[in-house]
């Protein structure tokens, strides 16, 4: 941090680590991605509520699988949860909709879901107030959901609301490859404390 050798953003503040560093935004500021990828997770790392007939191909959303998931029970109490391996930045998820390789009007995706995130898989905080967001309409269209901000968390459950035919996706998880700080308009959040008579101006 000293030295200048870190790459973190004017508005956050670096912290020196064994043999590397870490940034955080300061008070009254958020990171956002600027750019990301897929995270380097093992099939091993996903997690699933229910498996269609227990079929051991079917129990995965990785995108490196051949089937991804498809759920057994059709309500929205089914759910995948990724463990990262460590708490770190998260920018969002990717969703795709599933079609049998050798039978293309075999075809299912997840149209809406939700998503929480957690530091330790027990206490589990909803992203957008637990509002749903927009899953796929196809099987072939990758959908990108970025999150505004970024999250700081080691798991993710994604949460099907609506379906198509069947609860089945495959899913990664993104990671930011850089990130920036930006100004956390306090009057949009409602973190300001002006009276009920006042016009609340950001700075």
């Amino acid at each position: 941090c000293t030295t200048g050798a870190h790459d973190c953003h004017a508005k956050a503040t670096c912290t020196n680590t064994a043999g590397a560093f870490s940034c955080s935004c300061n008070a009254g500021w958020e990171p956002k991605t600027v750019s990301y990828t897929a995270a380097a997770l093992a099939e091993s790392a996903f997690s699933v509520s229910s498996v269609y007939n227990n079929h051991a191909d079917l129990d995965s959303p990785h995108m490196g699988t051949v089937y991804g998931w498809h759920a057994a029970v059709l309500d929205q109490n089914q759910w995948v949860i990724a463990d990262m391996g460590s708490v770190q930045y998260i920018s969002g998820i990717v969703t795709k909709g599933y079609v049998y390789p050798t039978n293309t009007a075999d075809q299912k995706w997840v149209t809406s879901f939700k998503v929480s995130v957690s530091y330790d898989a027990v206490s589990w905080t909803a992203l957008r107030g637990g509002a749903a967001f927009t899953g796929n309409t196809d099987y072939t269209t990758l959908v990108y959901t970025i999150f505004s901000p970024l999250v700081w968390a080691r798991y993710v459950r994604i949460e099907p609301v609506t379906w198509y035919v069947r609860i089945s996706m495959y899913a990664d998880i993104l990671v930011p490859t850089s990130w920036i700080c930006i100004d956390v308009n306090e009057c949009t959040t409602g973190a300001h404390d002006c009276g009920a008579v006042a016009t609340c101006s950001n700075t």
